[in-house]
């Protein structure tokens, strides 16, 4: 089950919207900066994720990394893993660090990405 956050980190790291809907289960859902987003299909997701990638990487964005994660509560076909991610940039420089609730999914012979929560955490220094 933990194989599918580390291939949708994957499918992010590698600048590809594809492989990253394909770590996904539809509908999709987002709440993030006060915002609710819902991707019903896999085409949507990919076609409204270019920009989002666009957006990321001219903020200096490179790659993001699971720095901590904890599965809450976990079924045979559902399973709530509270995450820790940090942004970073080409030079391994931390740019941001998220708390989120990722809400992974087995369907379709396979464990995907059903919802996520998640905020920006200021980390002190």
């Amino acid at each position: 089950m933990l194989d599918a956050l580390n291939e949708f980190i994957a499918g992010l790291n590698g600048h590809d919207v594809h492989a990253w809907a394909d770590t996904i289960h539809f509908p999709h859902l987002r709440v993030h900066e006060g915002a609710l987003t819902v991707w019903q299909t896999r085409e949507e997701y990919v076609e409204r994720s270019r920009q989002e990638l666009a957006d990321l990487l001219g903020s200096g964005w490179s790659h993001s990394s699971l720095d901590s994660w904890s599965i809450v509560h976990q079924s045979r076909t559902n399973a709530h893993v509270a995450v820790r991610f940090g942004r970073f940039d080409a030079t391994g420089d931390r740019l941001s660090t998220f708390d989120s609730l990722y809400i992974l999914k087995r369907a379709d012979h396979r464990w995907g990405v059903l919802a996520r929560i998640g905020f920006e955490v200021q980390l002190v220094s």
